[in-house]
């Protein structure tokens, strides 16, 4: 704990100071249940010298019975001897809305999981983090968790922050953590509008000014992934993962309507989601430029000394050229 407490003074005492001397490392979140590198994937490790992924080991939802479970726990299978492992552990929100939470039951029972999880596949790791969108209503319950987690491990402990977290910070407060991974995504509604649900310059630009009053040190993250989001008479069905709009073009049970939207031509089935005819299947998706001007932007506003890129898939890497990552680099 009092680790932290100095990381944070020192933080605050440079802040200002502090200016961009060196392009920052690049990462990347494994967000799969089984680890298993593809030939794209381990090649893209190696050309960027990507020393660190952030795995997602299990998420936390509610039983029925109201009380906190594991969910989708990852494989780890053979893990590479020159990468550093960080396991991440999403937690919903539910969890922390539960009004008879035990924080401490809980911060027990994840870190002894991730402990189990390491051990079982012979893998040290030296951080936690801890991925969960609070609210205000279960801000009190997270920050106590956090405060729990903190006190029996340790290891480096961080955890993802929203845009609205830190602008607000003063109402969403602060966990006590080492540092903060900035979700530089998913910044909009998900519906039938043209605007994008994952990136949005127009909304990204009432946050970032802020950023650099946040009193925790930040890494970023940004998206490299797309989906489909699937309506029907203008009501979101739900979200298709790994959907572009150049599957769609080729597909004939699909017809474009204006640019990334796509009305379903026959009710069909297609990877066992059922379509109607009439439904529309809107795309986003993150373009190469638009990358480049998330990092310019963040680059005004913060000094970044690792990215971690959402996630590492080569579905999600054959979306951009070889070398966007060394552009990204370069551009803050």
């Amino acid at each position: 704990m009092k680790t932290r407490i100095f990381k944070l003074v020192m933080f605050m005492a440079c802040l200002g100071a502090c200016q961009q001397t060196k392009p920052p490392a690049v990462s990347f979140y494994y967000w799969k249940t089984a680890f298993n590198l593809n030939h794209t994937e381990a090649n893209t490790i190696k050309a960027n010298q990507v020393k660190k992924l952030y795995v997602r080991y299990f998420d936390v939802a509610l039983s029925a019975d109201g009380l906190p479970y594991p969910v989708s726990e990852v494989n780890l299978g053979h893990f590479p001897d020159t990468l550093e492992i960080v396991p991440v552990v999403y937690i919903k929100n539910e969890v922390m809305l539960s009004s008879n939470l035990d924080v401490a039951e809980l911060a027990k029972k994840i870190n002894s999981y991730v402990n189990s999880l390491s051990a079982n596949s012979q893998l040290s790791y030296q951080e936690i983090q801890v991925d969960c969108d609070w609210s205000l209503k279960s801000r009190d319950h997270f920050m106590a968790f956090i405060d729990e987690l903190g006190k029996i491990t340790d290891k480096t402990l961080s955890a993802t922050i929203r845009l609205h977290q830190i602008k607000y910070a003063q109402k969403t407060k602060v966990p006590n953590v080492d540092y903060g991974v900035l979700m530089y995504y998913n910044m909009g509604e998900i519906n039938a509008s043209n605007a994008s649900s994952i990136y949005d310059k127009t909304i990204a630009d009432l946050y970032t000014y802020t950023l650099g009053d946040y009193p925790l040190p930040l890494k970023v993250a940004m998206p490299i992934f797309g989906w489909g989001i699937h309506l029907r008479n203008g009501q979101v069905v739900g979200l298709r993962p790994k959907v572009t709009a150049s599957a769609l073009t080729m597909d004939a049970g699909f017809a474009a309507l204006k640019p990334n939207f796509f009305e379903v031509k026959k009710d069909m089935l297609r990877n066992g989601t059922y379509y109607r005819k009439g439904d529309v299947m809107k795309i986003e998706a993150v373009s190469q430029v638009q990358l480049l001007e998330m990092a310019e932007d963040l680059g005004n506003y913060m000094k970044v000394d690792e990215i971690i890129f959402f996630d590492l898939d080569s579905l999600n890497l054959r979306n951009y050229e070889k070398d966007i990552f060394a552009q990204i680099r370069a551009a803050f």
